[in-house]
């Protein structure tokens, strides 16, 4: 497997990563779910299989993530943000301006990705213990653990805000330098 480099970094952190979270967050609910990521107790036991197993389901789980995120985060903010400028990614003729736009996605829209991807792992993670473990917790831990993360959603939805807004402005400005609107 290739080692995370700059190039690659971005795909982990904004699929991998939430990918991974809500595989992890299952394995309270599921235990045939916890078996692929038990860790042996012999590190001699460990295999390049469960290893890679692990791997293709977090990129898969978080693709899936992704198109949620973006029926129901994605839509979110541009509804709310209505007055930010819509892009049009083909007026980005110049190398230097697409070497420029690729830097606003790398430093700010993978970002986005990782924190409304994780948004969507985290809700979907806490539906799928709650329900799986319902009539074992207390009212108060119900309580708890609800409040706990609901803050965390709020913190992860405050972010991706941010960094939606960011690269939306960030590349609409550099794109409105080439003499177009980007509208």
């Amino acid at each position: 497997m290739k080692e995370v480099t700059e190039k690659n970094f971005g795909l982990v952190i904004a699929f991998m990563l939430p990918g991974f979270l809500l595989l992890w967050a299952l394995t309270f609910s599921y235990p045939n779910v916890a078996m692929w990521l038990k860790t042996p107790k012999e590190p001699e036991a460990a295999s390049v299989g469960a290893f890679l197993h692990a791997a293709l389901a977090s990129l898969a789980i978080g693709l899936l993530l992704s198109a949620i995120r973006y029926i129901v985060v994605d839509k979110l903010l541009e509804r709310f943000h209505r007055t930010l400028p819509k892009l049009d990614i083909k007026k980005l003729i110049q190398a230097d301006k697409a070497v420029a736009f690729q830097a606003l996605v790398e430093n700010f829209y993978r970002y986005y990705q990782y924190y409304s991807n994780t948004f969507v792992a985290v809700f979907l993670g806490y539906a799928f213990y709650l329900t799986a473990n319902y009539h074992s917790l207390s009212t108060k831990e119900i309580i708890v653990q609800t409040g706990f993360v609901i803050v965390v959603c709020v913190l992860l939805l405050a972010a991706s805000n941010d960094t939606f807004v960011k690269y939306r402005r960030g590349s609409h400005d550099l794109i409105s330098e080439q003499g177009g609107t980007g509208c």
